[in-house]
């Protein structure tokens, strides 16, 4: 995982707040190419950098103990946290940017647990939430007090059903059942990724989505009951149910009889579904993510030589390529600068065997490969407040 704060670059256009700018302004380029253009060196920032302003929180991809560490664009670096296992993909950042919440084991490998760190802190600080066989896409609430996240559990004596469960982010908490759904892990009705059913928060903190193998339901906490506003077989099958800014409307994947699939949209109400875009990946390949204006959704989906970033307005039309990478390689997930005017991706480099960091203009032309190398797997995010420059750490 990697995140970075950006307090100033001279003459560049992008906000001030920006994660994994390594190389100064964009530079305008194709649309359609390999990963790194040949002869780039995305090793050498740009001259307008200025290193001393930023500070970064990653997970390298070089640590056998899969630490995330607090470092210097200049390479000087100290690890905060020794994750000790491959869940980087299953973190989150809480919305003020100081606490991660992550899937962990202490000691006992069949003993997982929930792992949320403030990470100016030490780790003896840690709050460990237990008492599950396993925690996965956790997701804070917007006030972060709490954490939504799946746990597969036991059922008739096999592991498997995923049920949504939610924990007050303190020491000693009891994560409370909200639902128990149909879909289960591998082998079983549905083999989607997990993020397919991961539960999200509305904006104002008062309702959970979440995906049901072939609908999708709202929990809400005024009357503590499960309302499915997309009832279940309305599609082959349904993905990752995103809220707008505004918590109006719900957008989310989902499988055509045909055997397509599109970007839908319902108002959180439950009104009839439509459609906004067509989709030409997997199940849960889109990683649907709205713009911060609400006005439109960056996904990704298969290109002719590889895999394609695009947009979409909610309002209708045609999508459009903001950037197309030539790799075998599904990408990471397209998270929106906060003002909306970059787009920050993961992509895998089958020539080097290693992953990179895009980031490329919202309107599409402007591009470059950041020289920060994460997991390939790895979870990342803008940051939404400065992270300390020092840390008592791990």
């Amino acid at each position: 995982m990697l995140l970075i704060h950006r307090k100033r670059i001279a003459s560049c256009s992008f906000p001030a707040l920006l994660a994994f700018a390594a190389a100064g302004c964009l530079d305008s380029g194709s649309t359609s190419h390999p990963l790194i253009d040949p002869g780039a060196d995305p090793g050498q920032p740009g001259a307008a950098l200025d290193k001393g302003d930023y500070t970064i929180l990653f997970q390298r991809a070089d640590s056998p103990a899969q630490a995330f560490a607090y470092g210097s664009l200049d390479g000087h670096a100290h690890d905060v946290r020794n994750v000790g296992f491959g869940f980087q993909d299953a973190a989150a950042m809480s919305p003020d940017g100081k606490q991660l919440a992550y899937p962990t084991f202490d000691g006992d490998p069949s003993d997982m647990l929930l792992a949320l760190a403030t990470l100016d802190a030490p780790a003896t600080s840690d709050v460990k939430i237990g008492g599950l066989h396993s925690f996965s896409t956790p997701s804070w609430s917007p006030d972060g007090k709490r954490v939504a996240f799946i746990s597969y559990v036991f059922d008739g004596g096999v592991i498997g059903r995923a049920a949504i469960f939610t924990v007050d982010a303190t020491a000693g908490a009891t994560p409370t059942k909200i639902d128990l759904l149909a879909q289960q892990d591998g082998g079983g009705t549905v083999s989607h990724p997990s993020r397919c059913v991961a539960p999200v928060w509305s904006p104002d903190g008062t309702q959970l989505a979440y995906g049901t193998d072939t609908g999708i339901s709202v929990y809400s906490f005024a009357d503590s009951a499960v309302h499915p506003i997309v009832p279940a077989g309305s599609a082959a099958w349904t993905c990752e149910p995103r809220w707008s800014p505004d918590g109006k409307t719900i957008a989310y994947e989902a499988g055509k009889a045909d055997g397509s699939a599109a970007i839908m949209k319902t108002s959180s109400a439950g009104c009839t579904p439509t459609e906004i875009a067509p989709l030409t990946g997997a199940a849960g390949a889109g990683d649907l993510r709205w713009s911060p204006d609400g006005a439109s959704i960056a996904f990704t989906d298969t290109a002719s030589s590889g895999y394609a970033v695009r947009t979409v307005a909610l309002a209708g039309g045609a999508p459009a390529t903001i950037d197309t990478v030539e790799t075998g390689n599904r990408l990471g997930p397209p998270e929106w600068s906060p003002d909306g005017s970059a787009i920050l991706y993961r992509a895998f480099d089958d020539q080097a065997h290693a992953a990179h960091l895009v980031l490329v203009a919202a309107a599409g032309g402007a591009r470059e490969v950041l020289p920060l190398q994460p997991n390939s797997q790895s979870y990342y995010a803008w940051l939404p407040a400065p992270i300390p420059a020092s840390s008592c750490g791990n």
